[in-house]
């Protein structure tokens, strides 16, 4: 009888120690969630920003062909109207 006493008393002290284990654990998960969100959200803020650089340059080329086409038009108004004409000209031909 002693022993069942003594039996039934170990399992007690160690479900209080996996209750902590188990309260710790979460804890800890807990907060590696966080840290992982935390993680996540810097991640996208470098990839936005490095979106935004890439669209600004991609917009900054085209407004340089866009002044220099502009250019070239102005400066050769008939060699324009020419090339024109010869790319719809061959554009037709093409599609029959």
């Amino acid at each position: 009888m002693p022993d069942d006493k003594m039996h039934d008393a170990q399992p007690k002290a160690g479900s209080d120690s996996l209750e902590t284990d188990l309260m710790n654990l979460r804890t800890d998960l807990d907060a590696l969630k966080a840290d992982v969100a935390a993680l996540g959200r810097g991640q996208m803020r470098r990839m936005r920003k490095g979106a935004e650089d890439l669209a600004q340059a991609g917009e900054e080329q085209m407004n340089d062909i866009d002044d220099r086409l502009s250019g070239w038009i102005r400066e050769r108004p008939l060699q324009a109207a020419g090339l024109a004409f010869g790319f719809g000209y061959l554009l037709a031909k093409l599609r029959g």
